[in-house]
């Protein structure tokens, strides 16, 4: 995941125009251009329980 990858996904979130998918995206964005570390996490899900991956906090 990188910084681009992360700005295009909050670029969808505005394209929505729901206040929640809204305030994230504004959260994320303020985030990354005040240097911020975000920490990157994956989550799979299957009937019986969900895996975290925790990916780290660099966004390159």
């Amino acid at each position: 995941m990188t910084n681009q990858w992360i700005i295009s996904r909050t670029n969808e979130l505005v394209k929505t125009k729901k206040p929640n998918a809204l305030k994230t995206a504004t959260l994320i964005n303020q985030a990354i251009n005040q240097g911020k570390p975000i920490n990157k996490i994956v989550v799979g899900v299957n009937d019986s329980r969900a895996i975290t991956l925790n990916l780290g906090n660099e966004v390159n």
